[in-house]
Formats: structure tokens, sequence, C-alpha cells
């Protein structure tokens, strides 16, 4: 019983991850919460699951998926984020009305509750030799997605160029610009990736739970969670938030068994870290004193 919770919660937590990655690459970048992030995702998953029901194949939807919120990821940016630029506050009160209005769109054209199961083609379930557990496939693609996902960005952000200048444009946007880095060109890059990013990790949670709206917001929510975990700047931290998220959801509902209890567990996350903060910072000030 305790490996299959850990397990399932190891999977909530790889998608709180996957979600929050792309929250803090935008947030290192660019210094904007981006509350629409996980909400762009939901739209092109609906937009992907209406073309596999008219028969579109799979592997043809998917990466077609993926390219659609690099477009409108790139719009966004083009269209909104660069005509506020220098102004990081009304950046993200603008990701804020984004979301409320990609809602309100979801709400009118699928309706609020429209929960299908997003079709894969790795459907089933195997025995882990040894033990009495059983995973399935979708689960499985999921954790190699957020390994190959992080991996893949810790090596972009320290091994190519583009990914240097997004670091040199994260630690000091003014500097970077008088060390001739293209912050201009890195800024799309950031929110097309974070695009991407939204919508993956919705395209590999939606065949294990429910391609549903309402419910994918609250994971949008988890993933904030994660990111703060990582004080929205470290990577390691906030897949480590993300995890230890989704298992202590897991135990909970194993357990605990408390109506509520889980949801709750993101506010906890959040107010212990932020109790740990301001103790820190507390020990900090009183040793600069003596």
């Amino acid at each position: 019983m305790f490996a299959q919770f850990l397990v399932v919660g190891l999977i909530s937590g790889a998608i709180y991850s996957l979600i929050a990655l792309g929250i803090v690459i935008v947030y290192r970048s660019t210094g904007v919460l981006n509350f629409a992030h996980a909400a762009i995702g939901v739209f092109v998953a609906f937009i992907a699951l209406d073309r596999m029901q008219a028969g579109w194949s799979y592997y043809a939807v998917v990466p077609g998926a993926l390219v659609l919120a690099a477009l409108i990821g790139l719009v966004i940016e083009r269209v909104v984020m660069r005509r506020m630029a220098g102004n990081p506050q009304g950046q993200t009160i603008a990701t804020l009305g984004l979301f409320i209005f990609v809602q309100a769109v979801l709400g009118v054209v699928w309706g609020n509750m429209w929960g299908q199961r997003f079709p894969s083609p790795f459907g089933g379930t195997f025995k882990v030799p040894g033990i009495d557990l059983y995973v399935s496939y979708d689960q499985v693609i999921v954790g190699l997605a957020v390994a190959a996902v992080a991996t893949g960005l810790y090596l972009f952000l320290r091994h190519t160029d583009i990914g240097l200048s997004i670091r040199a444009a994260a630690d000091d946007p003014l500097a970077a610009r008088l060390s001739g880095v293209g912050v201009d060109v890195v800024q799309p890059v950031v929110w097309v990736l974070a695009a991407v990013l939204g919508t993956l990790a919705v395209v590999l949670l939606a065949p294990i739970t429910l391609l549903e709206n309402t419910t994918l917001t609250l994971v949008m929510l988890k993933g904030m969670t994660a990111a703060v975990v990582g004080r929205l700047v470290s990577f390691p931290f906030t897949v480590a938030g993300g995890l230890a998220l989704g298992v202590a959801e897991s135990m909970s509902d194993a357990y605990i068994q408390i109506s509520g209890f889980k949801e709750g567990l993101s506010f906890v996350f959040v107010l212990a870290l932020l109790i740990y903060q301001v103790a820190s910072n507390r020990r900090s000030t009183q040793v600069r004193i003596a």
C-alpha cells in the first residue's frame, strides 16, 4: 500500500514540478509571476482533444499542440508583455487578467466541468517485479518527461548561448544589455518555453485524471506552491518541492483521510516556508547586530 501511494504521490509531484518549472523560468528572467501559465496549457489541450475526437492521430496532435502553445506564448510576449516592458508588476496583473479571460473562454466553449479522459496510446499497467506495485505506462511517461525536461533545462541554461543569455538577463537585465546580451530576444524564448511546458504538463496529466477545467486550475495553484518552495529561482528546489507536495498529498489520502486536509497542504507548505524565511532573516539580523 505504501509503495502504491508513494508512486501516485511522485507522479502528482512530477506534474506540479513540470508546471512550476515554467513559472520559475519566466520569473527568473522577467520578474513576472505568470498566473496564466497552466490555463494556456488547458486551453491548448482542449483543442487537441477536439482534434483527436475528429479522428486525428495522437502522434500528430500532441506535437501540433506544443507548436500551438509556442505560438501562443510568442503572441503573449509580443502583444502584451512587450508593450508593458519594465513594469513586471503590471505584467503580472496582465497574466491574471489573461487567466480569467481563458477561463471564461473555456467555460463558454466547452463548459466549466467538461471532463473527458485525454486519449493516450500508452494505456495499461504493469506489475513491478518483486513488490506488490502496479504502475501505468502513462505514469512512467510522466516521470521520464519531467526528468528529461529538468535535465534539458539545466543543460540549455548552462551550455547554450541563448541559455546563458537568459541567465544573464535574470541576474541583472541592465548589465546584460550593457554587455550586449539581446534581452529582447531572450524574453520571447522564455515565454515560448513556459507555454510549451505548461501544455506538456496538462497533456501528460489528462490521460491519468481527466481533462477538466476546474481541477486543472487547482493543479496550477499547486505548481505555484512548488515554485514558491524553490523561491521562484531554483530549479532543483522547485522540483523537490513539487515532489514533496505530491507525496504529502498522497500519504494524507492513505493515512489521514480528513476531509479537506489534502487540499490545504499547499497552504501548509507555503506557510511553513514563510515561517522558516522569517526565522532565518531574524537570525541573520541578530548575527549582524552581535
